[in-house]
């Protein structure tokens, strides 16, 4: 998927936004979190680390990616975000 959103970014102004996705569609998920969580766009950020919490436990490093759904779920929370919350916690209770 960084190979399609490249060009479509390519000449333009560097952005943080840019940088978090390039490195979401990378595959580095918890790096483009770290900017989100940087720039302020929590609930972004929180998305990525589900997604880096999925990635984590299919690689079979399930205290990474509990402390993800960890950090996910405070800010699903925070927010009500009851359909996030759920799926955290079921990604959650899978793990244990």
């Amino acid at each position: 998927m960084c190979t399609e959103v490249e060009p479509a970014i390519a000449g333009r102004t560097e952005t943080r936004w840019q940088n978090a996705v390039l490195a979401y569609a990378a595959g580095d998920l918890e790096g483009s979190a770290g900017l989100l969580d940087e720039m302020g766009a929590v609930v972004d950020a929180a998305y990525a680390r589900m997604r880096a919490a999925e990635a984590l436990a299919e690689s079979g490093r399930q205290a990474e990616a509990d402390a993800q759904v960890q950090q996910a779920l405070a800010v699903f929370r925070s927010v009500g975000a009851i359909a996030w919350i759920n799926e955290a916690e079921a990604l959650f209770a899978a793990s244990a």
